[in-house]
């Protein structure tokens, strides 16, 4: 069978030539049946991989805002909108408790008067 006689060619150049480790710096020589002499070797090529794609794609990735972000964000923005409002409103009532409060100091001040009748 042609697939076989592939194999045992492809066995055989692995078995005369060892392979070197595909890690990155690594100058082992790579296990059998494998492209790295240890699984750190391996780690540490996926962990480079990572480190360089990975910043791309989260940068492609935030560029376009998810339905759930545009929502989110006009949510956000009404909340900030009520806020102001109720910041507003507590001023408002502030000087409404300080004049309140203006009121009963003078009433205490007042002396009590006999009624006429």
């Amino acid at each position: 069978n042609k697939s076989d006689c592939r194999r045992s060619n492809a066995r055989r150049r692995s078995e005369e030539h060892p392979r070197q480790c595909f890690g990155p710096a690594c100058v082992q020589e790579a296990r059998t049946n494998s492209k790295y002499c240890s699984d750190e070797c391996g780690l540490e090529l996926a962990r480079n991989r990572l480190l360089q794609f990975l910043p791309m794609r989260m940068m492609c990735w935030q560029a376009i805002p998810s339905t759930a972000d545009k929502i989110n964000l006009n949510a956000l923005d009404d909340i900030k909108i009520q806020i102001d409002e109720i910041k507003s409103r507590l001023v408002v009532l502030d000087e409404d408790q300080r004049k309140l409060d203006d009121i009963v100091e003078r009433g205490k001040k007042l002396k009590a008067m006999k009624d006429a009748n």
